[in-house]
């Protein structure tokens, strides 16, 4: 919004028009297994992708939270956290949609694609764009995607539940925390901001 207000975009633009490997998208009617190997039946969308889609979830990307293609998300985009932006919306691009544009909703990866689309259209990474027109303005001085060494000592430790319902941990909240020791290239428009509580 902060870009249409700039004038550089509207929303009722096609998202190809900015990230062209979302030109000519196609649904997905059925996955069929030939000799053990997928075969995606599809037909071509009626509707391209608008940049209102992303904004509302009604673009038809397939996601890791539903049935319908989740192996195939995860196949294709389960390491995105050792790539960049361009490259998540290039591979999923490459997957059909679910749905028809703007007929239906499902939360999914349209926020990612958003950030992907920031960079393009601002000329620099997600992560400077919002440091730049958020962060700074906000004066918020503990907010940012990745951590230092430096910041382990205030990093909360992270678990969540297996599938018997016990405690596991998914973060130690420590200098081996993935935010400190893991790749830093994948910068999330739908989540991976860290912060305090003050911020």
């Amino acid at each position: 919004l902060l870009l249409q207000e700039d004038g550089l975009i509207n929303m009722n633009d096609r998202l190809d028009h900015y990230l062209p490997a979302f030109a000519n998208p196609v649904i997905l009617d059925k996955t069929d297994t030939i000799h053990g190997s997928i075969v995606l039946r599809t037909h071509p969308a009626k509707n391209p992708i608008l940049l209102r889609n992303l904004l509302t979830h009604t673009a038809g990307f397939a996601s890791a939270f539903y049935p319908k293609q989740q192996p195939l998300y995860l196949a294709t985009l389960g390491d995105a956290e050792n790539y960049d932006l361009q490259h998540y919306a290039n591979e999923l691009a490459r997957l059909p949609l679910d749905f028809e544009p703007d007929t239906d909703w499902q939360y999914g990866p349209s926020i990612n694609v958003t950030a992907a689309l920031i960079e393009k259209v601002a000329g620099m990474t997600f992560n400077d764009f919002l440091n730049e027109r958020i962060i700074k303005p906000m004066q918020l001085k503990d907010t940012k995607f990745y951590l230092d060494s430096t910041d382990a000592p205030r990093l909360t430790t992270l678990y969540t539940l297996d599938s018997t319902g016990a405690l596991m941990l998914t973060d130690p909240g420590s200098v081996s925390s993935s935010l400190i020791s893991g790749p830093k290239f994948f910068y999330s428009g739908s989540g991976g901001l860290n912060s305090t509580i003050d911020d």
